[in-house]
């Protein structure tokens, strides 16, 4: 018995230090209760309900793929005596595609970009200062739609100043990420996150506030104007607000020496090797997309031009199906046009209300967002 039976359990004491772990258990508990259990619920998990295989991963054979692979491999240090070469065997021997790579890390696949606007002191000053405009005034006892939300942080803000209702909309998966910040902020009573595209979302009233982070890069770039508007006509009271409620694009040619001597001619020649190739390569990835940046003022080469002047109350779809303009810019020196810079302000237009970030600029020092190239 003693030979027999404790041999089993040689290494129990490993597996006591983990059950008394409890910091590592409630990483594990709250990922299976995450959302009333959203990820594991109907799934088909490794440690199934519940079926003890005892062999190696490695010589297991299983009747189907799975939707969850959960695995305690850490070893000391991490990797010290750890499973981690089973679990990449586990992985493609038995994940599903669209397992959890898809399902989970899907949630949060656009996660960078709300964690750069967290950042954005300025931008995040310019909702901040309308939510907080005399005592709360604008948003106090209103109903208030957050278009996009997020992870929520324009919803948190005019429900700290008042709003008797807001309704967070938010077409992807963040959405989970923004209720759970509601409820850690004690708001679920005030704030209502609403996972929908704004075209398929019913309210059981209309709005007094929508209230937006709408736009894209050099404004226009996969933004969410076209959402805004739908939301606007459906959802706004006809003496409604929308903020910010009015959008101007500009746009200046700018000439960039360093940033081209740094990324492209350095490639003319590397230790007196040619790299043409390359550098070729480079620059037509480099013209797929635009820079983003910030641009010195001594690298614009004239005044800048209006694009677009939107008034956001009144903008309809057809005004931004195709945005076509004819620009003259009049350069009075000499030096290498390598781009045209785009930049944008926001404001909002009630007169009592008119807030610094938001005045229009020609210089895009001045505008809430940063510069963007593309380069011609």
């Amino acid at each position: 018995m003693d030979g027999d039976y404790f041999k089993s359990y040689e290494n129990l004491s490993s597996h006591d230090v983990m059950l008394k772990d409890k910091r590592r258990l409630k990483f594990y508990r709250e990922f299976c209760d995450f959302c009333g259990g959203k990820f594991v619920k109907d799934k088909t998990v490794l440690e199934n309900v519940i079926e003890v295989i005892q062999q190696k991963i490695e010589h297991v054979n299983l009747p189907n793929k799975v939707d969850i692979i959960i695995s305690e491999w850490m070893g000391f240090y991490l990797v010290h005596e750890c499973m981690l070469s089973s679990l990449i065997v586990a992985r493609d021997k038995f994940l599903k595609a669209d397992g959890m790579d898809g399902d989970y890390f899907k949630s949060y696949e656009n996660l960078s970009s709300h964690d750069v606007m967290l950042k954005d002191k300025r931008r995040l000053k310019f909702y901040r200062e309308f939510c907080d405009f005399c005592g709360g005034k604008f948003v106090k006892d209103k109903t208030v739609l957050d278009l996009g939300c997020g992870t929520g942080i324009l919803a948190l803000y005019c429900a700290k100043n008042g709003a008797k209702k807001v309704y967070a909309v938010e077409a992807s998966d963040v959405a989970i990420l923004s209720r759970r910040i509601v409820e850690e902020n004690g708001l679920e009573n005030v704030i209502e996150v609403i996972q929908q595209k704004i075209e398929h979302v019913n309210l059981p009233n209309k709005v007094d506030i929508i209230i937006s982070e709408w736009m894209g890069f050099y404004l226009v770039h996969e933004c969410m104007l076209s959402s805004l508007i739908v939301a606007r006509d459906k959802f706004l009271k006809a003496d409604g607000i929308v903020f910010p409620n009015r959008a101007t694009l500009f746009a200046a040619p700018v000439s960039l020496p360093a940033y081209i001597e740094s990324n492209f001619n350095m490639y003319d020649t590397v230790d007196g090797f040619s790299f043409e190739n390359m550098k070729a390569l480079l620059w037509a990835e480099r013209l797929k997309s635009p820079l983003c940046g910030t641009i010195s003022p001594d690298s614009i080469l004239s005044f800048a031009a209006h694009v677009v002047n939107w008034n956001l109350s009144s903008l309809d779809q057809s005004s931004i199906e195709g945005i076509s303009q004819a620009i003259k810019f009049d350069i009075n020196c000499s030096a290498t046009l390598h781009a045209v810079s785009f930049w944008f302000t926001v404001g909002f237009g009630t007169r009592a209300a008119e807030l610094a970030s938001g005045h229009e600029s020609l210089s895009p020092r001045d505008a809430l967002e940063a510069d963007h190239c593309v380069f011609t």
